[in-house]
Order: C-alpha cells, then structure tokens, then sequence
C-alpha cells in the first residue's frame, strides 16, 4: 500500500533536543526553544558525530520538514575533531528520527536515553499488567518499545493483540498502521482487512479501499470509495485525491484527471507552484487540447 492510513508519527520524549544543521536558512536555532545545532566542523575544527550503533531505518514523517521517507534512530560517539579526525570523546548519544531528506533529528546523551528507555518501559508494563484487557495500554507500550528499538518486543506484543482484539475495529487499525511504519505488508493488510470487514463504511475502511484500487490501476473503483471523503468531509486529505488525480492520468481518463486537479487547486493553492504537479496539469491539458491552461502563473517561465 503506498499510502498512509494513519501517519505513524512517533510521540518522542520531551527530553529529546532537537537538533538542525546551522546551514539551514529556514531554522534559527538560537530563536527557536529546543533547537540545538548540529556537529559541525570549520577548516577541519569542531564537532562531529564518528560510529553508527544498533541502527533502525523505517519510512515516517519528518516532525519539521514533513517529508515521507527514511528516519533512522543509531547511537553514535560525539567527537571533538581536528583535520576533521575525531580526538576527544565528548560521550556517545542516542539519534532518533534523523530524516534523510533534511538531516534534523533529536538527540540524548546515551545513558540518559538507556535511563528514560528502562523507566517507561516499565512503567509501561505495569499499567498492562494491573489491565490485561486494556487495548489502549497495549497499543501504547507497542509504540513505546518501538520508540525504544525494543522491536523483537513490540511485535510480539502485536501479534498478541491482533488475535485478542480481532473485533475491534480502532485496534485493527492501529496495529495495520504499525505494521505498515515496521514494513510488514502480509500483517498490514491481514489488520487492514479485517477492520473492512468490521465496518467497510467507515472512513478509515473507504480509505483503505480508495487505495487498494488505485494501487491496483482501477480509479473508477477507488472514486466509489472516495465520494464520501470529498471537500467538506472531515475525512478529506489533499494527498489521497492527488493520488487518484495521477491514477486517473496513468489511466489516459484525462478529462476526469483535470477535474480533480482543478479541485486540488482550489483546495490547495500551493501545489499550482510544485513542478511535478505542473507538469501533470500541462500533460493532460496538451492532451485534451485546453486552450487556457487552470494553473496559476510561476515566474516569468511558468
């Protein structure tokens, strides 16, 4: 499945700094609470991070550039370097959440984050403990554990709780949702489909539906599914239509395909100046031989 039910967004301990490169325009560390700058060198003088230990890479959302892609949480050695050769430890630290599209992360001192893992953790299996039958608590010591790398735990955990609460439609579609994030698709749609057969007019269920049949190439399908998430819906979400826009495309259903660009114009401006967007408007619009094109002007070359 290509798309995210649920944005599986990791709910980080506060404790966590948040950490940017200096050379970022868009941040200013010193006027933003919380933000740390990055280990940096100058002609070969600084800091730098040196070692990369127990690494996880996973597909998430970047807290501050809201890209979809690679996180990557490892411990590593803090280094003070000179000819940019690491020469004094400084400690080792925990990286969590390092997105590879912009490099932000947060960042612990390694026996803190060790401290704070072993805490809730237990704490976490002491409120399971006093209510075995409490689906929320096991939901939130599974992504817990999964905050902590503790991941051979959580999916045991998950397994547990995808045969104990089968019936339970906000359960099955937690636990797809983390299987999605773990990269497990035969679980992620054993949990998706059993939620359908729950309640298949349920938005979540639509949703799941709509994206089944556009990664199967039938938009006429998903539009059955989406007609109920349309703007005003509380369901809607600009991303979802953007996907059956270009399916509709792929599909040569250019006139369709326009329709839905054009909704997506009104109900998200800021895609008019995306290049790629743009692109797909000028290939159905030269294929349906439109005289004015529905895009708004960028630049002097737009």
């Amino acid at each position: 499945m290509n798309a995210h039910l649920v944005e599986s967004t990791r709910v980080l301990p506060n404790e966590l700094e948040f950490v940017v490169f200096s050379a970022a325009p868009e941040i200013n560390p010193s006027k933003q609470s919380g933000h740390k700058l990055m280990p940096m060198t100058i002609n070969g003088i600084g800091t730098t991070y040196f070692g990369r230990k127990n690494i996880r890479e996973y597909v998430g959302m970047c807290e501050q550039c809201q890209s979809h892609g690679k996180l990557t949480d490892y411990e590593t050695g803090h280094f003070f370097s000179i000819i940019f050769i690491p020469v004094i430890p400084l400690g080792r630290r925990q990286i969590v959440a390092e997105c590879a599209a912009c490099k932000r992360h947060r960042a612990m001192p390694l026996k803190q984050w060790q401290t704070l893992r072993e805490e809730t953790l237990n704490a976490g299996l002491a409120d399971l403990g006093e209510n075995m039958e409490n689906a929320e608590k096991a939901l939130k010591l599974i992504y817990d554990m999964t905050v902590f790398n503790q991941l051979a735990e959580a999916n045991e955990l998950a397994v547990v709780c995808a045969k104990q609460y089968e019936n339970d439609f906000d359960v099955m579609i937690q636990l797809g949702s983390w299987y999605e994030q773990m990269g497990k698709e035969v679980e992620t749609e054993k949990c998706f489909s059993r939620a359908i057969e729950i309640d298949p007019k349920h938005p979540h269920s639509q949703r799941i539906q709509a994206i089944q049949a556009i990664d199967s190439q039938k938009p006429q399908l998903a539009a059955q599914f989406l007609d109920s998430m349309r703007p005003g819906s509380s369901a809607y979400d600009p991303s979802l239509f953007l996907l059956f826009a270009n399916a509709l495309q792929e599909a040569d259903l250019h006139e369709q395909a326009l329709q839905e660009y054009q909704q997506l114009i009104k109900q998200a401006p800021e895609l008019g100046a995306d290049k790629v967007f743009r692109k797909r408007v000028k290939l159905s619009e030269k294929i349906q031989g439109t005289p004015v094109t529905m895009l708004p002007k960028a630049g002097l070359f737009g």
